[in-house]
């Protein structure tokens, strides 16, 4: 995706014959991973998980369907707890696949199946998902899931593919619940905040936390996106008299590396840097960059893969 985002920046439409042509061995390669990885998240295998979850977190298991017609994916979106976990990532990668691609395979009906169990099967399509999402995203008081970065991206994507204008009939409701329920004084995003109590855990990340709004806001809130990124500018980062970029008030999550299992600022330091390219920062992504391949992954050869 990153080749197809630099080319379409240039030329400016994936429409452009100079594009397809450049992007014809990424959108197979694409094709290929995104069937694998739809087969793997539908499957009986990986839904099955989530009852069980659900009577983890909401104290219910509760697999039973009312109304088939309109309400047939809260079982997946509600009893199930899935929400975002499942159901805005699925439409998310479906959209933007689409966007990518210009294959519309997900679009058609039925193209989508949810085995949860043999006895429980759902057909589903990107329509009829971002029509599912909205619908409960519109009917929840606060008009958010509070699992996952990409609280709204899957719905301002479907857009951009369905023409169904979710992401502006839920942007002045979804931007007041972010800032009144998921947000700290000071602007920050909430990772974690309970459903049942409405308590959150203090400490669990800080410029972690920044660097999803950071991106993924850009295109639907930009304020905020930079105001994320100035935040974490004036915070996280600090240049030495001898132009070493020194990562600073780092707290909980900041300091784990989620890909190696153990504790680092590599992923933190990748992360910003993914940041500062979205801004044009190079400088800052640079030295970021040079940071991550020579000194955070020094003592990890055996779990990360080094050129040579």
């Amino acid at each position: 995706l990153g080749g197809c985002k630099q080319r379409y920046c240039r030329e400016g439409s994936l429409t452009s014959p100079k594009v397809r042509c450049h992007c014809a061995v990424r959108h197979e390669r694409l094709q290929t991973v995104t069937e694998f990885v739809r087969a793997c998240s539908l499957s009986e295998q990986f839904l099955s998980k989530f009852p069980w979850l659900s009577l983890q977190g909401a104290a219910r298991i509760d697999r039973e369907v009312h109304d088939q017609e309109s309400h047939e994916w809260e079982l997946l979106l509600e009893k199930f707890t899935l929400d975002w976990m499942v159901s805005g990532y699925i439409l998310l990668a479906a959209a933007l696949y689409q966007i990518t691609t210009h294959d519309d395979r997900y679009s058609k009906k039925g193209s989508m199946e949810f085995v949860i169990t043999d006895n429980a099967i759902y057909m589903y399509d990107l329509p009829s998902i971002a029509d599912a999402v909205f619908r409960n995203m519109d009917e929840n008081p606060y008009n958010l899931y509070p699992c996952g970065p990409n609280r709204i991206s899957g719905i301002v994507a479907s857009g951009k593919v369905l023409g169904n204008k979710y992401g502006d009939k839920l942007k002045s409701r979804f931007e007041a619940a972010l800032a009144s329920e998921f947000s700290n004084a000071d602007g920050t995003i909430l990772p974690v905040r309970s459903e049942l109590t409405g308590f959150t855990i203090p400490g669990v990340a800080g410029a972690i936390s920044d660097v999803a709004p950071s991106v993924y806001c850009r295109p639907y809130l930009p304020h905020v996106a930079h105001r994320h990124w100035a935040i974490m500018k004036r915070e996280n980062l600090r240049w030495t008299a001898d132009g070493y970029l020194e990562l600073c008030n780092l707290i909980g999550a900041d300091n784990i590396d989620p890909g190696n299992y153990k504790a680092g600022k590599g992923f933190v330091c990748a992360a910003m840097a993914s940041v500062a390219s979205e801004y044009g920062d190079y400088r800052i992504r640079d030295e970021l960059i040079r940071q991550v391949d020579e000194e955070r992954f020094q003592e990890q050869v055996p779990f990360c893969y080094r050129a040579g």
